[in-house]
């Protein structure tokens, strides 16, 4: 909007008009005419203050424009006189500020309120900086970024409902199947703990899954004590791999409580074990070999049977070697 000084010189009468000008062009004039009320206060410098036949007002600042708002009233209300402690700009259309160069607000505090929407934008960097920030809302939090999201803090709580993380996806069809990368690194404990007892967690790979450990690995299976908020499962360590069977069936059991079952085939199983095996059982132990079944020994071998044993055999024994003892 541009800012006359001058109204339609054509709607101005001369016997309506009171101006007082003084040699350096400053100027103090009232324009009374029915349709062009004015008044004008101008400085030879050019700023000047002017009030419109509309009711609106112009104030130009040929250089710096400075408000003052302080006042030397201690803030009371005495007599009902409002106190003058507090500035309002009252405004019932919309209110534009340009400024070319730089703009700071400076306040004690600082409330910014939109009653239907508040938008920022800036084509540099936008940086917010206080000693806590708190960002709330009733719906929804999007962040959205082509490049990347940064999040550097000592700490990092967050607690939520339900979680969704894609990546490598997009919702353009055009970029589907590209793939991507996703890393978590940790320097110290990372704990993935679900306290719902009728929860669970899966791990589910579309290719392949690795599982690798420097030190020691612990699993832990059925034991009801794992539903305390502190479980620490060091203690049941007895190898370098370990793997416990509890008898605990949990909400939703599948076979006897406490049991295991592998089923591998049919590319075959092999079992390379270096060291001695020690094998105890204490039920009944049930072997079916439907393939042919070979036991090499390079030492000796040593069984003892305490009770009876009954051996079947439909086809022929065949036994080779070079002495042969029986009590």
């Amino acid at each position: 909007m541009s800012i006359k000084v001058r109204d339609d010189e054509g709607k101005q009468k001369y016997a309506f008009s009171y101006p007082i000008v003084w040699p350096d062009g400053s100027e103090f004039s009232v324009y009374s005419s029915p349709d062009n009320r004015r008044m004008l206060l101008k400085h030879s410098s050019g700023s000047h203050i002017e009030f419109k036949d509309d009711g609106s007002i112009i104030v130009k600042a040929v250089k710096d424009l400075a408000i003052d708002c302080g006042s030397v009233n201690d803030g009371s209300n005495e007599g009902n006189n409002p106190s003058s402690s507090m500035s309002v700009i009252n405004c019932d259309t919309d209110l534009t500020i340009n400024v070319k160069g730089a703009l700071r607000i400076e306040a004690k505090t600082f409330d910014l309120v939109g009653n239907e929407s508040l938008k920022m934008n800036t084509s540099g960097d936008l940086i917010t900086n206080g000693n806590n920030n708190i960002i709330k809302c009733k719906e929804q939090i999007a962040l959205d970024s082509p490049k990347s999201v940064y999040v550097s803090a000592n700490e990092l709580r967050e607690n939520i409902t339900a979680r969704t993380t894609e990546a490598g996806s997009s919702e353009s069809d055009k970029m589907k199947g590209l793939g991507g990368n996703n890393v978590t690194r940790v320097h110290g404990h990372h704990v993935i703990e679900n306290t719902d007892p009728k929860g669970g967690i899966t791990i589910k790979s579309a290719g392949y899954l690795n599982i690798v450990t420097a030190a020691e690995r612990i699993d832990i299976t059925g034991d009801p004590a794992a539903v305390a908020p502190k479980y620490d499962p060091t203690p049941f360590g007895k190898a370098t791999y370990t793997h416990i069977i509890r008898p605990y069936p949990g909400p939703t059991p599948k076979g006897v409580p406490g049991s295991a079952y592998f089923e591998v085939g049919p590319g075959g199983y092999t079992q390379l074990i270096t060291g001695p095996t020690i094998r105890k059982q204490t039920g009944t132990s049930f072997h079916t070999f439907t393939g042919p079944f070979v036991e090499n020994y390079i030492g000796y071998k040593n069984k003892n049977v305490t009770l009876s044993e009954f051996v079947a055999i439909g086809g022929i024994l065949d036994i080779d070697a070079k002495m042969i003892f029986l009590n």
